[in-house]
């Protein structure tokens, strides 16, 4: 599957409002950073810490306790917003995908995720398609770099508007940030999602981060 861009109802999944109940405040999303306590900043982020920082920690502790409101929601937008863009292509109906949705967030003068990579060489499926839901605009140095074509090395900008949801190749792609330029910030989510026709249910490897078996019940959800 090539880059593509959809639209998704904003009121319907207001994935914001949530988000924004976690931190207490009515801010935009895009001014999240003023909301960072001076002694939690992080002077360039890595491929140790990208999933470590004040927001990444106050966002997973909420989701590991039972947050009923986003696991709903969330997979009720893969139902209503994923499958059917699968449904055309493939024989089988049913969806594997990442059971917990990564949380993004990309501060001024910062990025997002350490270093650029292909999501195979962190001990993903071969099949996945990845896709990116922009919470705030995604554009030039906020949005995700990637390359077009595995290899190719036609490393480009994916903007995308706030309201829309970014489908492409990251797990052969290349794929990155650059320095945010921007005074805005950028906050997103995104997940994997792989065919029933791809998926090894004998696949024998684990994440690279946190050591979750890449297979239903670990990593996945199956529907």
């Amino acid at each position: 599957m090539s880059e593509k861009i959809y639209e998704f109802n904003i009121e319907k999944f207001n994935f914001e409002f949530l988000i924004k109940k976690i931190f207490n405040t009515e801010k935009d999303l895009e001014n999240f950073h003023l909301l960072l306590p001076e002694n939690e900043r992080i002077e360039e982020v890595n491929f140790e810490n990208d999933n470590e920082t004040w927001f990444h920690k106050k966002f997973y502790e909420k989701l590991n306790n039972s947050w009923d409101e986003f696991d709903i929601l969330y997979h009720s937008f893969v139902e209503e917003n994923i499958k059917p863009i699968f449904k055309p292509i493939f024989k089988k109906e049913k969806i594997i995908y990442q059971k917990r949705p990564t949380f993004r967030i990309q501060l001024p003068n910062n990025k997002s995720v350490g270093e650029f990579h292909r999501d195979y060489d962190y001990n993903h499926q071969l099949g996945e398609i990845n896709f990116v839901v922009a919470l705030t605009d995604m554009k030039d140095t906020t949005a995700i770099w990637a390359e077009s074509i595995p290899g190719l090395g036609d490393i480009h900008p994916l903007n995308v508007e706030k309201g829309n949801f970014l489908a492409f190749n990251g797990n052969m792609c290349t794929h990155g940030n650059k320095i945010n330029n921007s005074n805005k910030t950028r906050v997103s989510f995104d997940f994997r999602v792989i065919s029933e026709e791809f998926y090894k249910s004998d696949f024998d490897k684990k994440s690279t981060g946190k050591s979750i078996p890449m297979t239903i019940g670990g990593y996945y959800v199956f529907r």
